[in-house]
């Protein structure tokens, strides 16, 4: 099957082509045709496995479509919600290849940008609107928004949305998008807040589950190590300057912790990046340019300041602190080992912290390799 195979229009078909996507992963095999039915849908897939051109392809096909583009000349006629700012730029990098194509206007909503700059867009037209949850209430309650004539609505990583504490917010947003409207509900794990969500704002939602959210992709290599905590960062020093990884990174769970670590592995002359929520976006921007174009090969980042990052070839993804739950592990390692390449996931725990490899392994399924480094752990 290809792409052709959905009957897609020219435009589309022309940035799937620049994008340089081959064949469609399973994720897209199943909702694409779904949703160019007009189906309400919830994908449940892996990070990694294409989940967000399963969703915009289709949408992007659908405003392209005599049916919906033109209709209600001005207003914009789907609404796509994204957890954090990062990941609505990414989401939005994505569509522009499409848009020389297509024609389609498409404005992006939220922090980091003046408030004037997004509304005079807004006033431009605009066919899609991805925006986090948080400046489309803003606009909303100052009457700078008017989302009455979407006809899509799309909720992006609706976990992490959960885990934000961001579910009541969809709530307010969806009360405001008229009924008739088509659905789509996408995440990498399934929790019970997200089923009742799903109850609750769509019609008949076709539940498409591909493999098991709670495995990793298979393209990944899991091993741990147990190391002491003051050994930690010798250890990560040893296999950053022994090892020719291209792209590394590295997670932790606290800000404190990042900054420490950085300091630590720059003043080794290890040329590192760092992430997390205390840093301002022009930082971040250029932590990421930096890492996506090579500048430095380390990123640390704490988990949730990570939820945006997408970039290809990182080739080892090192949780300097353990993951405290299965479902953190899968969505941290899952930066790698992407679109078939092969990836390495390194973990590393203390005494105390092998009950949650073993949780890991028996959530998973996948057996995770223990490995030593002799002359760091062995005194």
């Amino acid at each position: 099957m290809n792409f052709s195979s959905f009957n897609l229009s020219t435009p589309i078909l022309q940035g799937i082509e620049i994008a340089g996507f081959q064949v469609p992963t399973e994720i897209q095999k199943a909702v694409i045709p779904l949703i160019l039915e007009g189906k309400d849908i919830v994908g449940c897939a892996p990070t990694g496995t294409g989940k967000t051109a399963a969703f915009l392809l289709p949408v992007l096909e659908l405003l392209v479509r005599k049916s919906l583009k033109g209709a209600h000349l001005g207003f914009p006629q789907a609404l796509l919600l994204s957890p954090t700012r990062e990941i609505a730029i990414q989401t939005a990098k994505f569509v522009a290849q499409f848009e020389k194509f297509t024609k389609l206007k498409t404005v992006v909503l939220c922090g980091g940008e003046k408030i004037k700059h997004q509304t005079a867009c807004l006033k431009d037209g605009a066919d899609l609107i991805i925006a986090t949850t948080g400046r489309t209430i803003d606009l909303l309650q100052r009457e700078l928004l008017t989302i009455s004539q979407i006809r899509i609505l799309i909720i992006d990583e609706a976990d992490k949305m959960h885990e934000m504490g961001f579910i009541n917010d969809i709530r307010k947003i969806v009360n405001l998008i008229p009924f008739s409207r088509q659905t789509l509900l996408f995440s990498a794990t399934m929790k019970d807040s997200i089923r009742d969500l799903m109850r609750d704002i769509q019609n008949r939602a076709k539940f498409i589950q591909i493999a098991n959210s709670s495995e990793p992709v298979q393209s990944i290599e899991h091993s741990a190590c147990s190391v002491p905590r003051h050994k930690k960062t010798s250890l990560l020093t040893y296999i950053l300057e022994t090892e020719s990884y291209r792209k590394v990174l590295v997670f932790v769970n606290t800000k404190q912790m990042a900054d420490k670590l950085a300091r630590s592995l720059n003043n080794k002359s290890i040329k590192t990046e760092l992430l997390h929520s205390d840093k301002s976006m022009s930082f971040r921007r250029e932590a990421m340019g930096n890492f996506k174009n090579g500048t430095c090969k380390v990123l640390i980042s704490t988990e949730l300041a990570a939820r945006g990052i997408d970039i290809d070839n990182i080739s080892i993804v090192i949780n300097y602190d353990t993951p405290t739950t299965p479902q953190s592990y899968i969505h941290r390692i899952g930066r790698t080992g992407r679109f078939q390449s092969n990836g390495i996931a390194l973990t590393f725990y203390s005494g105390e912290e092998e009950i949650f490899i073993n949780r890991i392994q028996y959530y998973t399924g996948n057996k995770i390799k223990i490995k030593t480094f002799p002359s760091i752990t062995d005194n």
